[in-house]
């Protein structure tokens, strides 16, 4: 099923399904627990299905069934985490704290020694019993009480101080280098971290491979919960599973902090000043910037302010590249079960922020695309979202839409009536259309090729050229202090072209701003900054 289809049909039972979780359970902690059971199932089974006849019934089958789950594990867990012991008239608050440590040690046991443990502690059965229950040897029975027992007795002897480690990172930014699975719609890597579990997970077995129960208990989650999930992420490519049953994390991850924040700051900041000196003033005077009617490049109100804004962050991700010919990203992309061919790329932000140039804090993206229709919308465009824009910085499907609407309303097929008043509203909230001082396309707009751009924009200095390899060297440097070992080839290509990154477009921008060569933007500048339309038609000033 359509993953925007089971969404909504889980936004509508939600309610119906805590109020059969609430009178079940006839308790708001525990019927907030099975209700987010019963809509995981649901949400997982909707995924695998085409369609469905009686979604109510449907539904309803996989609560009662989740529901009969949780009284099976509730009875379990009362009768596993219960010690029998004589009734004391005192309370022995020594005892009382071993019990609690036995019963969590218990919890990080994987399913298999857990229903061994059970079966043979509480429901008093004998090892051949429990082999034949479980459908395994007797042999291996005995070696998972034995292993059992010696994972409880070192968690139990284990020092509980200041020093162990529970990792709280979570992602603040996802995303894939490549191509994008298309099994339902283009899926990102966000699609399969949306839980803070899944995202710890992926931390804790970064640096150094683990097995599940060094994990659980990194993250004190129980292994129940760790070796689902675990699985999952194998079965997509995100961790791998190393010769020795661990497990090791396949996604290049940025941990954050503030000695790795202030070296990058420092550095790039000093790059691009370097930038801001030698490449820009080339930028100023090119024969696009000097002729732009000449070269068919509508300006908004015709600002060449706002179109230097455009031309020098177009310019930087497109002409300055000085990066190792030996380098091929792609034999560190992984093919994903979605379709997607890929690198996977994260972020942990600082857990305190410290205060950085304005625009640190925001998602850095480029986005080129083409139109999938070019009889009826031969367009293209490029936008780079950065801290200076108004916009969300995500790329969604409505932008693409809103381009072909921009681009109907250029070629006069979209009137000012009440056919069209909602694709216009589109158009003048999404600032694609200002109406400061009057109405008029708010965009860079040129007839010419992306590419026939590119050729116009001025080359790389070798002197630039020269700067960009060291600049490259130092960044993949800072990077590697803060990389586990099985990521340093990746360290190395992605700290390729460091001078096109949007990072040091942010620092660029920053200088040009403090000596004046760029001005601030307006208001409604700020919709559609950074932006250019690639189009057969020129707008008109309406």
């Amino acid at each position: 099923m359509d993953k925007t289809k089971a969404d909504k049909i889980i936004t509508d039972f939600l309610k119906k399904i805590y109020g059969f979780s609430l009178s079940k359970t006839m308790n708001i902690d525990k019927a907030e627990e099975l209700a987010s059971r019963i809509t995981f199932e649901v949400y997982k089974s909707l995924l695998k299905v085409d369609s469905i006849h009686n979604i109510d019934r449907y539904v309803y089958r996989i609560a009662n069934n989740t529901y009969s789950q949780f009284v099976l594990e509730e009875r379990n867990n009362r009768e596993l985490l219960s010690k029998e012991i004589e009734i004391n008239t005192e309370y022995d608050e020594a005892k009382e704290h071993s019990y609690e440590q036995i019963r969590k040690e218990i919890s990080y046991l994987s399913n298999l020694q857990r229903e061994i443990v059970y079966k043979y502690y509480f429901q008093k059965l004998k090892t051949k019993q429990i082999a034949e229950c479980l459908n395994i040897s007797q042999a291996r029975v005995k070696w998972h009480l034995i292993d059992a027992r010696n994972q409880i007795k070192e968690g139990f002897l284990e020092k509980n101080d200041e020093d162990t480690t529970i990792t709280d990172n979570t992602f603040s930014e996802m995303r894939n280098l490549g191509k994008l699975g298309y099994i339902q719609n283009f899926i990102d890597m966000s699609f399969y971290f949306e839980s803070i579990i899944s995202q710890k997970i992926a931390y804790s077995a970064y640096y150094t491979p683990k097995t599940t129960i060094e994990i659980a208990k990194e993250i004190a989650v129980p292994v129940a919960f760790v070796e689902d999930e675990i699985n999952h992420l194998v079965e997509n490519g995100f961790i791998n599973r190393t010769k020795a049953n661990k497990f090791q994390t396949n996604i290049y991850i940025i941990d954050k902090n503030k000695d790795f924040e202030n070296k990058i700051e420092n550095i790039v900041t000093k790059y691009a000043k370097l930038v801001g000196d030698i490449y820009v003033p080339l930028i100023k005077n090119c024969n696009l910037m000097l002729n732009q009617e000449q070269y068919q490049v509508y300006t908004p109100e015709n600002d060449t302010n706002f179109l230097l804004w455009s031309l020098i962050s177009f310019a930087c991700v497109t002409k300055l590249t000085s990066s190792d010919n030996s380098v091929d990203m792609s034999k560190f992309m992984i093919n994903r079960k979605d379709g997607g061919f890929n690198i996977a790329h994260a972020i942990i932000p600082l857990q305190q922020k410290p205060v950085h140039h304005k625009g640190f804090s925001k998602n850095l993206v480029d986005v080129f695309v083409n139109s999938n229709s070019p009889k009826n919308y031969p367009i293209n465009f490029w936008m780079f979202f950065s801290p200076f824009d108004d916009r969300d910085g995500n790329f969604t499907n409505w932008v693409q839409k809103l381009f072909f609407l921009l681009y109907d309303y250029m070629k006069k097929n979209i009137t000012k009536d009440a056919a069209h008043i909602d694709g216009l509203i589109n158009l003048y909230s999404k600032g694609f259309i200002a109406s400061d001082p009057v109405d008029h396309v708010n965009i860079v707009v040129t007839t010419i090729t992306k590419e026939e751009l590119i050729t116009l924009l001025p080359d790389m200095p070798d002197e630039l050229i020269n700067i960009g390899k060291q600049f490259n060297e130092e960044m993949y440097k800072i990077h590697m202090e803060h990389m586990p070992l099985h990521m340093k080839d990746l360290c190395y290509v992605m700290n390729q072209n460091s001078l096109r990154k949007g990072l040091l477009r942010i620092c660029l921008i920053n200088y040009l701003l403090e000596k004046g060569i760029l001005k601030p933007l307006k208001p409604h500048q700020k919709k559609t900054v950074n932006m250019i339309l690639f189009s057969d038609v020129l707008p008109e000033n309406l």
